[in-house]
């Protein structure tokens, strides 16, 4: 089946997922038991919830649906984020200060990696700390990715139109 991406741009979740299901041509209790759900469950999934199956069951809902709308339903929303401008400053003030926020956490790893060895004994809460650490350091690597890659493509799309 053909599916305009264009349509599943302007959609909704559930509404990606029920239509989705009527392309299927199976009943939600059909569904429920090929993906060894509760029917409560399953009828969550196909409602105007916001209750949605985990991604990592996503490939076996098409292959149990039938078909892919609700893959392509996420490919045709990440386009559409990905083609609204970049409205996040990005210049060399707002960049030094990610960076600097970036060392404040990285210095606070060092912090944590230090007080766990400072009596020669490692402890589960000391190593949690360092986790938590790592991942606000990891945060921080993240956010200032989207914003420069997202300013990459917008000036990439500015130099495109110039030419």
């Amino acid at each position: 089946m053909n599916v305009d991406m264009k349509m599943l741009k302007e959609i909704e979740a559930y509404d990606a997922f029920r239509l989705a299901l009527e392309v299927s041509g199976k009943t939600e209790k059909e569904v429920a038991e090929e993906m060894g759900y509760e029917f409560s469950n399953c009828h969550r999934v196909f409602s105007l919830e916001e209750y949605y199956t985990s991604y990592d069951k996503l490939p076996k809902m098409c292959e149990v649906l039938g078909n892919n709308i609700i893959i392509l339903w996420l490919i045709a929303q990440a386009d559409k984020a990905l083609d609204k401008p970049c409205h996040e400053k990005v210049d060399c003030p707002s960049l030094l200060k990610d960076a600097a926020d970036l060392f404040k956490e990285t210095s606070d790893v060092g912090k944590a990696a230090a007080e766990t060895i400072e009596d020669g004994v490692i402890e589960s809460r000391e190593l949690r700390k360092i986790i938590k650490e790592l991942s606000e350091v990891q945060e921080k690597v993240f956010t200032m990715i989207g914003k420069i890659r997202k300013a990459e493509r917008y000036l990439s799309k500015l130099l495109k139109k110039k030419a």
